[in-house]
């Protein structure tokens, strides 16, 4: 009962080895983790441009609307 108990914690438990090998990939992890964010929010930043730009006048039509309707309001 004790020795199984044993083997299989031993089973479980990470090797200094293998900690190790962790440690020196994060960084590696960590710059894939930020190139990837940079990378996303570059081309969301791209596809907001990319809209605006080409509903520009729409944009400045509902501005207008919005604005016009105010003053009438008062």
């Amino acid at each position: 009962m004790i020795t199984s108990f044993i083997n299989e914690t031993a089973d479980h438990e990470l090797h200094l080895a293998d900690l190790q090998n962790l440690n020196g990939a994060m960084p590696v992890l960590i710059a894939l983790a930020y190139t990837g964010t940079g990378l996303m929010l570059g081309m969301g930043g791209f596809a907001v441009n990319e809209w605006f730009q080409v509903n520009r006048e729409d944009i400045a039509d509902a501005v207008h609307d919005a604005i016009s309707e105010e003053d009438d309001a008062d």
